[in-house]
């Protein structure tokens, strides 16, 4: 934004404190008192015109004209009737400039200044003389505003904001009213003049428009009010500014290009300013609305504002804005559930108050469904209370895609939104059947139907676009189609139909290259398939007979390089990439060209320098106690800072069985490398880890995930080892086949994890 020209004042400003101190010149009291309104003669500009009207551009013209010949008038010889005739002049200067200003004419900017210096330069040597000291102080101070004197205006406002008593209604009442409002409006100018527009500046600016609008709200009834029609009009007026100064902080902390390559954690300091000033933007809304009477533009404001609010709500709650991605990605378990509520009650109000055929409606229900989906509990024992809110999400977002009315993109991101859910749901369903007692191992008939729904609605988000060849709407949907594709290969994935997945992932990276995510899970694609299959299989085309390692590893890669850009930088993409960078370094070593488990030590030490999480410390734990000793480096036994890295992610905090199955694989790793007594204590400390970490997960008695199964048949398996490896191998045999009989699948997991962590057996390997 420009910047108005400031032009230096000839002489500086009178002191305001030194103007309140003594009331004006020569010692006379402040006399505030309505006059006649112009009408056109000389003599009237003698009397202190009413300053509370408004009027057209003509009228100002006119008083303008007739007042400069009034002051210039040798025959005034009072000098309150001269004040009064100079005032009269610079008031209608100033207004002149407002309206001049309001058209945004830019061949008139240089009139406007020369309306505001006139005029200050009149009130600057008028204060002393005029009976109507502080009408003229106030004049004085929106001349200043005008020249963007900001901090000066302010301090002259400053005294009459406090004039006057609101329990009678007088002329000082009057003016510290329209002092208040025209402080709240050199606040917002001040805000304005930065080159980017300064939104702490603008909260506080709308906080004095609250304040304005709040002071100036219609007297008890029964108290006499001779400025009803003013004080109306200002309230009306300083209503509808605040309005626009929040919806402005809105658009820019939830919308703007601005705010749009910040990181989400960067983003949520313009989310929470968005925050705050529709919390009181939509309680001057609510004010205002009569539920008897309900005026159509009130009732679409705050649809319009609530729906802003949910949004920051979710925003503030962790997730990416719309600025991102066009919509958000609601996941279930994401967020603070504070913010996840208050987002849904406002986006509640929304659904109230919105309408079909403006599209807050739609807007609502899919906000409501956002929050609902992301309230949804992820824990095993939550399972039917998740089952509810996804139910209660696919609801609200099928009423969003039948409600919408919007352009194709929107109505492309309602079926997105449907797709999400479904898709959801429907990995729940599989989940419950799969963990009951005697549930099936493939996927049940209802997951299956709600998956198929789901790639439905994943298709009819992209038919909405597929008509669209303006290049540039083109662009602005592009990722919204990338992810599009994203999702509906997960679904493919579930369904098992593995070259739909992979085409659906390399169209998605086809639309958007630069999509960190769809490389990523393109890469966990290969990364899967390499357990399976290690040549990809002709049926993936484009790829037959290609390392599936190799190509899992090139997908990280790329998408790791696009994270870490700064201009769209993602630490926790970045770090997931460099986790599974590490993982296929260390598992399939020998099919990425040049690489060794120094570099599976490296990147996931990277992993867990930007996401200091479990799953990165224990990655980087397995990549050190596989690169072993290292030779003359003594990486594990020795005193070095690698040993003491190693000693550190292995054996932390020991809060769940995950836990002491890594301390327990440490130390027996460092068995491989110690004497035979220390090679002793060695094994007995892993021996204890282990049992330990059993008795952990047998003392949780809710049901257990697969993922938590596992790691209870690898802690058994590693026990068995372990005391046939110190001297017991009588009773390690029988704790495998105990485990062999009861979990065969788990107990050759288990052999194939340590094998690759090289736990399996009592030498080195």
């Amino acid at each position: 934004m420009m910047m108005r020209p400031r032009v230096l004042a000839a002489t500086l400003v009178v002191s305001a404190s030194l103007l309140s101190a003594c009331g004006g010149g020569s010692g006379q009291q402040p006399t505030t008192r309505p006059a006649s309104n112009f009408d056109g003669q000389m003599s009237t500009c003698r009397q202190s015109l009413l300053i509370y009207d408004s009027a057209s551009r003509a009228h100002w013209e006119d008083v303008e004209r007739v007042c400069t010949a009034a002051a210039n008038d040798s025959s005034l010889d009072s000098i309150s009737e001269r004040a009064n005739a100079r005032f009269n002049t610079a008031r209608a200067k100033i207004e002149l400039a407002a309206m001049t200003e309001a058209t945004g004419s830019a061949q008139e900017a240089y009139r406007i200044q020369e309306y505001y210096r006139e005029a200050n330069d009149i009130l600057e040597g008028l204060l002393n003389d005029s009976p109507n000291f502080n009408q003229a102080k106030l004049e004085h101070a929106r001349a200043q505003a005008g020249l963007s004197y900001y901090d000066r205006a302010l301090v002259i406002l400053s005294p009459l904001e406090t004039l006057g008593g609101f329990g009678r209604i007088d002329a000082d009442s009057m003016l510290s009213l329209r002092a208040k409002l025209t402080k709240a409006r050199i606040m917002r100018d001040r805000a304005a003049q930065y080159e980017q527009v300064n939104d702490q500046e603008m909260l506080t600016a709308l906080e004095a428009y609250n304040r304005a609008w709040s002071d100036t709200a219609p007297l008890a009834p029964g108290v006499s009010d001779p400025f009803a029609a003013q004080r109306q009009q200002m309230h009306a007026e300083a209503r509808a500014e605040l309005i626009a100064v929040a919806e402005g902080i809105a658009d820019r902390g939830l919308d703007s290009p601005r705010y749009s390559a910040l990181p989400p954690d960067q983003a949520r300091a313009p989310a929470e300013n968005a925050r705050r000033a529709l919390d009181i933007a939509t309680t001057v809304v609510r004010s205002g609305i009569n539920p008897a009477v309900t005026p159509t533009p009130k009732v679409e404001a705050l649809a319009r504002l609530s729906n802003q609010l949910g949004t920051a709500e979710l925003v503030l709650a962790g997730f990416e804005g719309p600025a991102r991605a066009a919509e958000f990605r609601c996941a279930s378990g994401q967020g603070r559930s504070a913010r996840l509520e208050a987002a849904r009650s406002a986006f509640e109000v929304a659904q109230t108050h919105g309408s079909v055929e403006t599209g807050s409606y739609s807007e609502a229900m899919a906000g409501i469904g956002c929050a609902t989906q992301a309230l949804a509990p992820t824990d095993p024992q939550s399972r039917s209370i998740r089952l509810s809110a996804l139910e209660r999400a696919r609801s609200a977002f099928e009423a969003a895609r039948n409600s919408e009315t919007g352009d194709v993109r929107t109505q492309s991101v309602r079926h997105l939104q449907l797709g999400r859910v479904l898709k959801d749901l429907a990995l729940l369903q599989h989940d419950m059947a799969t963990t009951r007692p005697g549930g099936p191992d493939t996927l049940p008939a209802n997951a299956r139907a709600t998956l198929d729904q789901a790639i439905r609605s994943f298709e009819s988000a992209y038919i909405e676009t597929s008509g669209i060849t303006d290049p540039q709407t083109l662009r602005s949907i592009r990722l919204t189609n990338a992810r599009t594709f994203l999702d509906k290969s997960e679904a493919y994935a579930v369904l098992g139909q593995q070259a739909e997945a992979h085409e659906a992932l390399r169209e998605a990276i086809a639309i958007d290259s630069g999509l960190a995510l769809a490389h990523l899970e393109l890469g966990k694609f290969y990364y899967r398939l390499s357990q399976t299959d290690p040549v990809a299989p002709a049926t993936l085309a484009g790829v037959a007979g290609q390392p599936s390692a190799r190509l899992a590893f090139n997908s990280f890669v790329s998408a790791q390089q696009i994270a870490a850009n700064p201009a769209a930088a993602n630490p926790e993409l970045e770090s997931e990439a460099l986790y599974h960078m590490s993982r296929i370094t260390t598992e399939t070593p020998e099919q990425i060209p040049n690489a060794d488990y120094d570099d599976a030590v490296t990147f996931a030490g990277l992993a867990y320098d930007r996401v200091n999480s479990f799953q990165n410390r224990a990655q980087e734990c397995l990549a050190r106690i596989t690169r072993g000793n290292g030779g003359r480096e003594a990486y594990l036994t020795g005193t070095n800072e690698e040993a003491t890295a190693a000693r550190s992610r292995c054996t932390g905090a020991m809060q769940s069985p995950e836990s002491y199955l890594l301390s327990g694989q440490y130390q027996f790793r460092l068995s491989h490398f110690h004497g035979q007594r220390d090679q002793q204590q060695d094994l007995q400390l892993a021996i204890i880890a282990f049992e330990e970490g059993a008795q952990l997960y047998d003392s949780n008695r809710e049901p257990k995930s697969p993922a938590e199964q596992r790691t209870r048949a690898r802690l058994e398996m590693a026990k068995g080892v372990a005391q046939g490896c110190a001297g017991q191998p009588i009773i390690g045999q029988r704790i495998i086949d105990a485990l062999n009989a009861e979990n065969p699948a788990g107990a050759a997991e288990a052999g194939q994890y340590l094998n690759t962590y090289k736990t399996l057996r009592c030498r080195p390997s």
